[in-house]
């Protein structure tokens, strides 16, 4: 694209202006995942420019604006190389990822959770099948060989000898070269995870573990208690935690609607007299409503409600030294989560292969089963898989389309069976997100296509 042509330029439909102090302001494009604060100068710049001949008179930071993605032709149509994006690479294989719950057994009787709980573990005949399903299917013809797995379940200590004898299998590969590395998380309801447990855990490759708390003593307890007698969980899980800090990182999750909102900071302040709040990370999520009707469905909050709430509890956080983090999102053209890569599975005990966690014991979408080889080589596409976010004008013509591509296919497709639709809470707030993550950074990390021809380097 020589310079001196005069090429009509105009914002990216996908360029957020986000309002900074003393009337500056900053550019993020959701597109790219590029943001850019702006000098007086570059402002200026940015008010006027409608040619990119005038953004290379105004020099090399001006033509920036056009090669990351802020200002583009005024002919391209961005919603076609958005949707060109998708396609192409959701189906590409990439690096290995499984989600194995080696028992959908639990412990605890939450009332909100989405799984139906069974006994037993994962049989040494399925862990078989497991392995022989990686090497000849998942690691086939890879260049990345680095396997990436999340403990899960029920309550995946509950099954600790399946998880030592597939991190011993994993660990044996990872030493002869089948695979590259391996990176290995749980996610646990911490009732278990006692000191000795991280320990053991952070040998067989395990370096992070999720714990929900779902705020302080009183209010989680009646919401996360044993399925025996409703026994009570917190003060355990927090003393366990102050023994498991040493060996893993930890996250811990609430889960958040309106019976348990108010009592977050609560919590918060539980953890600070404890020692812990500094030593962890505090992230809410909300309680979706995976399944229509389920109990407890009136307690959800709305998406709004939800990104306000958050909100809330950031600027306290900031406020009183809290690492409270949140939804952050990056473009997720390449795949909204696992269900859009074609090389990463949800493994029950019993063999079947999903792609979703949340369908674990509620008639999942099942693409293939580890006792049936020849299904390995014909994965079954679902509903999930096979959605297209294109197909709703709402979606499209959405400024932060490309962060979302549909959210999570799950709620989504649930949803849509009953006309509604559930955007993700970030979307209310994408502009103060944009703040928060990258304050007075400049974050030009992606093209939106390959750079022009005006010598401006990433």
């Amino acid at each position: 694209m020589p310079l001196g042509d005069r090429i009509a330029l105009r914002p990216s439909v996908y360029t957020i202006v986000v309002p900074r102090s003393a009337g500056t302001i900053a550019l993020y494009n959701t597109s790219t995942g590029n943001y850019q604060p702006l000098s007086a100068a570059l402002q200026e710049v940015w008010d006027r420019a409608d040619t990119l001949e005038a953004l290379q008179a105004a020099g090399s930071e001006a033509l920036k604006l056009f090669a990351a993605g802020f200002l583009v032709e005024a002919d391209l149509d961005e919603v076609s190389a958005v949707q060109t994006a998708w396609q192409l690479t959701r189906g590409l294989r990439a690096r290995p990822k499984l989600t194995i719950a080696p028992t959908i057994d639990c412990n605890f009787g939450c009332a909100y959770c989405f799984e139906t709980h069974k006994r037993g573990a994962m049989t040494e005949r399925t862990q078989a099948a497991l392995l022989r399903f990686i090497d000849s299917v998942m690691l086939s013809d890879l260049t990345d060989r680095a396997l990436s797995v999340s403990w899960f379940g029920g309550e995946p200590l509950l099954a600790m000898p399946v998880i030592r004898a597939l991190s011993a299998e994993f660990a044996a590969r990872t030493q002869d070269g089948r695979l590259s590395a391996l990176d290995a998380n749980i996610i646990t309801n911490g009732f278990l995870l006692d000191a000795a447990a991280a320990k053991e855990l952070r040998s067989l490759g395990v370096s992070a573990a999720q714990v929900t708390l779902d705020g302080a003593r009183e209010v989680h307890d009646q919401r996360r208690h044993l399925k025996v007698r409703g026994g009570a969980t917190f003060d355990r899980i927090t003393q366990n935690l102050l023994g498991v800090v040493e060996h893993l990182d930890v996250n811990i999750r609430v889960n958040t609607d309106r019976t348990n909102a108010s009592s977050i900071i609560a919590l918060c302040e539980e953890l600070e007299a404890m020692g812990l709040i500094q030593r962890v990370r505090v992230n809410i999520a909300p309680v979706d409503p995976f399944r229509e009707g389920e109990q407890g469905s009136e307690n959800l909050l709305s998406p709004e409600e939800f990104a306000d709430l958050e909100l809330m509890l950031r600027v306290t956080g900031q406020a009183r030294g809290w690492p409270i983090s949140g939804s952050a999102p990056s473009p997720s053209i390449t795949g909204v989560c696992q269900v859009d890569h074609s090389n990463a599975f949800v493994v029950a005990p019993s063999g079947e292969l999903m792609k979703c966690w949340a369908e674990l014991g509620n008639n999942p979408h099942v693409v293939a089963h580890l006792h049936d080889e020849g299904s390995w080589t014909r994965i079954q596409p679902t509903a999930l898989t096979e959605r297209d976010p294109f197909d709703d004008d709402e979606c499209v013509k959405c400024q932060v389309l490309p962060l979302c591509m549909g959210s999570c296919p799950l709620l989504r497709h649930g949803h849509r069976a009953t006309g509604s639709k559930r955007c993700p809470s970030w979307k209310h707030h994408a502009a103060r997100i944009a703040v928060e993550r990258f304050g007075d950074s400049v974050a030009i990390n992606r093209w939106v296509r390959s750079p022009p021809e005006t010598g401006v380097q990433p």
